[in-house]
């Protein structure tokens, strides 16, 4: 028996009629459009999107959605799943600047970013649409299609607020991560169980294909990079070109026991690029990581006071961790004042950073040297940004004349500020 949560939203899927008036083909860019929940952008209409420029697949799709369609939605229901509606994919990440005005605390503040307002939920279904796309091309077995796309529909699920970067923070602290969290989930949540019976699949089975492993994990790890770059490409305004996704999937021509067999590489080595592009100019632009680390110091800060725990933190959406933040703003003098700084950093009011000291160290030791001054001099907190290099995801790939090779963006890619160590101190 569903649970009454997974039931309301059953009966609320059956009597919402799907959108006629919208073709996702057509879409422009829209964040407003881009952050509606499941409903707004149907999984088999995304995977027709890619599978456009194959017409003689209609039958196939026809046929697996005949099958496992009605489950596929099902499983969308699960209050778990359905959750993740309020989970921001990119968590506390911003766009490129795009300088607003807001009223904070009775003062006109400068935010010179937009929030990235596309759900976990939107991720997780174009992920399960690429999986789909990507098992009728290689003619996999229905069965194994659908353990994948049950996958790529999961494999967020363990997620709490701000995504990856409130992961980071739990992580930290020695909690499970979303990773952990999610496969425990697929395996007891009793929704979820009843959603996988629909279409005769073994939670185990999901979860092997969630950790990326075997063959279908290597389709669902490609699926989920091809995914979201396509879609953060089309949302900071530079679209892709339509038959990305398309030519992607296709250029891979099988499944092998530790590599995929491609007849051409040049597609999936143009998704690690993009993928590169979009790290230096948009995840990792040195205020986004400025504002994780000040995440981190914030909820650091919360938890020392016993205002906040992991496991409250790990079951938060992000709306419940605004509201919670929202409580948190003291008098604006002393300790207080620097959690007020912090939770302006963290959240893009960028005007905040003249409050703060900053030095960049080429090196680790340099940075400990500069770590121990600050310390003796009581410049406290101090925030410190570790390298970081985002060119390091690779794919194996094989391709089908026998060469073995392994594909990776060019470290070159990477700019100054993400080779140095950065250490940011409060100006008292």
């Amino acid at each position: 028996m569903p649970s009454p949560a997974k039931a309301e939203l059953r009966l609320r899927r059956l009597q919402t009629p799907p959108p006629n008036a919208i073709t996702l083909r057509d879409l422009e860019p829209d964040p407003v459009l881009d952050a509606l929940d499941y409903e707004a952008a149907p999984l088999r209409e995304w995977v027709e999107r890619i599978l456009a420029f194959r017409p003689d697949l209609t039958q196939e799709i026809d046929a697996f959605f005949e099958r496992y369609g009605d489950a596929l939605g099902d499983l969308l229901c699960c209050p778990a799943l359905h959750r993740l509606t309020d989970i921001r994919q990119l968590g506390i990440k911003r766009y490129p600047p795009a300088t607003q005005t807001m009223f904070l605390q009775g003062k006109l503040r400068t935010v010179t970013t937009s929030p990235c307002l596309h759900t976990r939920l939107m991720h997780v279904v174009q992920v399960a649409a690429h999986v789909i796309a990507g098992g009728l091309l290689l003619k996999l077995e229905r069965n194994l299609t659908a353990i994948a796309a049950c996958a790529a529909l999961l494999h967020d699920v363990g997620y709490g607020a701000y995504g990856h970067d409130g992961d980071n923070v739990l992580l930290a602290w020695g909690y499970p991560g979303h990773e952990e969290r999610g496969e425990r989930m697929v395996q007891q949540d009793l929704d979820i169980r009843e959603s996988l019976a629909m279409m005769d699949v073994d939670p185990r089975a999901v979860v092997v294909v969630m950790r990326e492993d075997g063959f279908l994990g290597r389709l669902l790890s490609v699926c989920d990079t091809l995914a979201y770059v396509c879609h953060d490409a089309r949302m900071i305004g530079c679209p892709l070109s339509r038959s990305f996704s398309y030519e992607a999937l296709a250029s891979i021509e099988s499944l092998g026991s530790d590599a995929l067999v491609v007849g051409d590489e040049v597609p999936l080595r143009s998704m690690l690029h993009v993928r590169a592009e979009l790290g230096r100019g948009f995840y990792f632009t040195l205020t986004n990581r400025i504002a994780a680390v000040a995440l981190h110091q914030l909820l650091q800060d919360m938890r020392a006071r016993c205002a906040l725990t992991p496991e409250v933190l790990a079951a938060m959406t992000d709306s419940e961790a605004d509201r919670f933040f929202s409580g948190v703003w003291f008098e604006d003098t002393g300790p207080s004042r620097v959690r007020n700084s912090l939770r302006a950093l963290t959240f893009g009011f960028w005007d905040e950073l003249t409050a703060w000291g900053h030095i960049r160290c080429p090196t680790s030791e340099s940075c400990s040297t500069h770590r121990g001054r600050l310390v003796r001099n009581k410049r406290l907190p101090i925030l410190e940004i570790a390298p970081w290099d985002f060119t390091r995801k690779q794919i194996p790939v094989e391709r089908t004349i026998g060469a073995r090779l392994t594909l990776k963006a060019d470290a070159s890619l990477l700019l100054d500020h993400h080779r140095e160590w950065h250490l940011l101190w409060f100006r008292t």
